[in-house]
């Protein structure tokens, strides 16, 4: 299909690329020139070929294909829920198994979420031959970073600063699960990529301090689904001392900044002293009904609606900072549930909300989104005032919500107006 036969590979220099199995014919995502000199792909033919079809799902059927390496590569295949298992072996040695099955829908035609990877930690020329099972969707191959791994502790450790071995500590840990990232003081900076996904169970991300560990990226543009620094999709992810940063662009044409810093679709999640920055649609849970998720300590920030989304999430003596932005000076919402009617939503205990000062008197609590929205403000001090109405305008019509605030005060003085309004005249029915 492409390339010359293995019997007449000479060495070469590595060169990364990534190909969607799922068009017809298939696609090189890069490098722009097309496959480089040390790939080979010897067979494979698109799922349903013939059928006038141009994408699907599962991508090609029985690939098989050798690649030239010559230093340490990451290999990332695409998971199927149709397919069994792909095979690797490195210069006609015994193949290893790689499984590239799951037991939920594929990704998108679109999304490159569902993946395994494989790396070849080797430093001298080798061939390695890939077959890719019944189907696979997508298969890159880029430059391994050497990230360090301690064995015993199961712990992956960053150099400070490094985002690349970021990035590759991530997917080795998707590859296994249970596993612990450890960052030291720096800025990890993600460049444009977006959706930078955590889906094993069981992953913890720990940095040296919160305020020293800044993982961040630039999306080209905003979005709810298209701007997310990390997005999870695991059970049990674990996140403390770290700084999670999104600043998406403002679009006239939608009136928005959407940016996303941690895009939660898992379930029992937890952020320790975590600080989430942004400016709207800061953290964004929707995972499957009834997900759980807890913070403990820690802010979040943003202007608008820069905590939305479903499901049951507690957040204990967090801070929340209603900022103002070039776009947004007054006027901002802490909270846009949309909460199915079967979950408590969102749940602030204990917190604190700061402001600035073009916000004082003007922001609001929350204000629904969709389905059942529900929001608890218990315990909780404010340094700044809300507006006088404490909910703002539905974004949607919605037949009811669920908000109400109860023995909430002002910072350091339990009396003042918020202390008495909001618990006596803060209840929607």
């Amino acid at each position: 299909l492409h390339g010359v036969s293995v019997e007449h590979f000479v060495p070469v220099t590595f060169e990364p690329f990534k190909i969607n199995f799922r068009t017809n014919p298939y696609t090189v995502i890069s490098p722009k020139s097309g496959l480089p000199k040390n790939v080979n792909i010897t067979s494979g033919k698109f799922h349903n070929e013939g059928l006038g079809n141009e994408q699907n799902q599962h991508g090609y059927e029985g690939v098989t294909m050798t690649v030239m390496v010559d230093r340490p590569v990451k290999f990332t295949i695409g998971k199927c829920k149709f397919t069994d298992i792909a095979t690797v072996s490195v210069d006609g040695g015994a193949p290893t198994d790689i499984k590239t099955s799951i037991d939920e829908d594929c990704d998108s035609q679109t999304s490159y979420d569902k993946y395994v990877t494989y790396i070849y930690e080797g430093t001298e020329n080798a061939v390695l031959k890939f077959s890719l099972g019944k189907y696979c969707p997508y298969f890159f191959a880029e430059e391994w970073s050497g990230v360090q791994y301690d064995e015993a502790t199961k712990t992956y450790s960053v150099a400070a600063g490094n985002a690349a071995q970021l990035k590759d500590a991530i997917s080795a840990a998707n590859a296994t699960g249970d596993v612990t990232i450890y960052l030291p003081n720096g800025t990890y900076d993600l460049g444009s990529d977006v959706n930078t996904v955590i889906q094993a169970n069981n992953i913890a991300i720990i940095g040296e301090s919160r305020d020293g560990v800044i993982i961040k990226n630039s999306p080209k543009e905003e979005g709810l689904d298209k701007t997310a620094t990390l997005k999870n999709t695991s059970t049990g992810l674990y996140l403390q001392d770290v700084t999670i940063l999104c600043y998406a662009p403002y679009d006239a044409s939608t009136a928005a900044e959407r940016g996303v810093a941690l895009w939660d679709c898992g379930t029992k999640t937890i952020c320790k002293n975590v600080y989430l920055k942004g400016k709207q649609d800061t953290y964004y849970s929707n995972g499957a009904e009834g997900m759980i998720s807890y913070f403990e300590g820690g802010k979040i920030e943003g202007a608008v609606d820069f905590i939305c989304g479903s499901g049951n999430v507690l957040f204990n003596s967090v801070t929340l900072n209603v900022i103002a932005t070039e776009h947004t000076q007054s006027g901002g919402c802490i909270a846009a549930p949309s909460t199915y009617s079967s979950e408590n939503g969102y749940v602030f205990a204990n917190c604190l909300v700061t402001a600035a000062g073009s916000q004082k008197d003007t922001y609001y609590l929350a204000r629904g989104w969709q389905n059942s929205p529900a929001a608890l403000f218990v315990l909780t001090k404010f340094a700044a005032n809300p507006s006088s109405t404490y909910w703002g305008d539905n974004i949607n019509a919605l037949t009811s919500r669920r908000f109400a605030a109860y023995n909430t005060g002002a910072q350091n003085d339990p009396e003042a107006k918020i202390g008495r309004a909001v618990q006596q005249e803060c209840r929607d029915r």
